[in-house]
């Protein structure tokens, strides 16, 4: 898989701003790149990591922070053996009295539910504690900073942002210029849904009215399902 650099990628963002490196600087562009690879990254999940919950379970703590680094876990081990996950409604029902089953009573942990993404519990609780927590899911992308840090993605993945960049910079500007900058978000879109990892979605429809003088009045359509 390629590599590009922050340097590259605002080569490739400034070539579809005609060039505009007085107008767009290079904190903008590198904010808004990193921005974009933030949602990328929440949409497709293309980049993995695993961590380590730092200083193990506590005795009897219902709730854990999800560790720096992680974005939104998939699997969560507990000593290397992978829990079942669950939604919190779907635990109440199983186990009515989830926030005080502990492993004294019931044994290890056999569950983990979500709390929104930076947090989780297990289920039943460890009374115990001392023990390892592995988290393996959607990972915090490198944040790029200086002109030379890298960054692996596929083509595609640096076409999207170029895309992005290209909407979302011209926004401080209005007028025409943000108008026709604009409809690149369409384009966006376009390619987010063919690597979403959710199988529907809603994106908003983005349009343009021309006026009869010829003006660009920005107009956003009614949402529309992802295929």
């Amino acid at each position: 898989m390629p590599s590009f650099s922050l340097s590259t990628i605002q080569g490739y963002v400034l070539d579809r701003l005609d060039g505009n490196s007085t107008l767009y600087t290079s904190p903008e562009l590198t904010y808004v790149i990193n921005e974009c690879i933030g949602v990328i990254s929440l949409f497709t999940g293309f980049f993995k990591n695993t961590v380590q919950l730092p200083g193990f379970t506590v005795a009897n703590q219902r709730v854990y922070t999800t560790p720096n680094g992680m974005l939104a876990p998939v699997i969560i081990s507990f000593e290397g053996r992978q829990l079942q996950r669950i939604s919190l409604r779907k635990l109440a029902r199983a186990r009515k009295n989830f926030l005080t089953d502990n492993t004294t009573s019931f044994g290890p942990p056999d569950f983990w539910a979500p709390i929104g993404i930076g947090m989780f519990l297990m289920s039943p609780i460890d009374s115990v504690g001392g023990h390892s927590i592995t988290l393996t899911g959607i990972g915090q992308p490198p944040l790029l900073v200086n002109p030379t840090d890298v960054i692996v993605l596929e083509n595609e993945y640096v076409e999207m942002i170029t895309a992005y960049c290209a909407h979302r910079l011209p926004l401080k500007i209005g007028g025409k210029i943000f108008a026709d900058g604009s409809l690149e978000l369409n384009e966006f879109y376009d390619k987010l849904k063919q690597r979403a990892r959710y199988e529907t979605w809603i994106s908003p429809k983005y349009s343009l009215l021309r006026t009869a003088l010829g003006a660009n009045s920005m107009r956003p359509a009614e949402g529309v399902a992802a295929q």
